[in-house]
């Protein structure tokens, strides 16, 4: 299989094929207007990338922050380091160990593509799911199931996740949580991962009517 990805067209191929992404797949069925603006798009660049470099545990951390107040306006700086410092805090406190940072994953059977911010395991050598957010929307189990289902359908190496978490990310360096589990236990899971995959299946399906029918627009 072989994925390619235009990131100045926001463009997956696969194997030749141009596939939808998962962000256009739920948009086109569940409505647009979860997705991040321009604004925020250009702040969550520096934050993600900052992610990856503090997954890997290589951010120069003086470094960064001075690149960043020479780049942008006190207030909006400091609300990116802010909201990396909520990385660092997260994947200490949950005692995560980074396996791949800016996952792209495709699939073959749902042709569907994607991008996951990171994969990981924790203490009990499960693979747990990540994708760092500004704000939390209930479309996001649907985010999490296809890439759960992607992680699950690479043929080199197929992850299953146990969890997905989608982590909202504050200014202030604190960070709240949107938990998928495959077996939900009350005041720990906000939803069931296993539910959300067969949604995202679902969801999938009727994108695909919908191209069928001409009712989607190719952007």
């Amino acid at each position: 299989m072989n994925l390619v990805f235009d990131p100045e067209k926001h463009i997956y191929t696969l194997d030749g094929r141009r596939v939808p992404s998962v962000t256009q797949c739920i948009g086109g069925v569940l409505g647009k207007g979860w997705e991040a603006d321009e604004w925020y798009l250009d702040r969550g660049t520096q934050i993600h990338a900052a992610a990856a470099l503090i997954a890997r545990g290589k951010l120069d951390w003086e470094k960064w922050e001075t690149q960043l107040r020479e780049a942008f306006a006190e207030a909006e700086a400091t609300s990116i380091i802010g909201r990396a410092k909520a990385v660092e805090r997260f994947l200490k406190e949950w005692r995560l160990h980074p396996e791949e940072c800016e996952c792209q994953m495709g699939s073959a059977t749902i042709q569907i593509a994607g991008t996951a911010d990171l994969i990981a395991y924790n203490d009990n050598r499960k693979w747990v799911l990540v994708d760092y957010k500004g704000s939390l929307d209930p479309r996001v189990e649907v985010q999490l199931g296809m890439y759960s289902l992607l992680s699950e359908s690479q043929h080199k190496y197929p992850r299953v996740i146990s969890q997905a978490i989608a982590v909202k990310l504050n200014d202030n360096g604190t960070y709240k949580l949107w938990i998928g589990t495959r077996k939900p236990v009350k005041c720990y899971s906000d939803f069931d991962l296993n539910v959300a995959e067969n949604t995202a299946k679902h969801v999938r399906s009727v994108y695909a009517w919908m191209q069928s029918k001409k009712l989607i627009k190719e952007e």
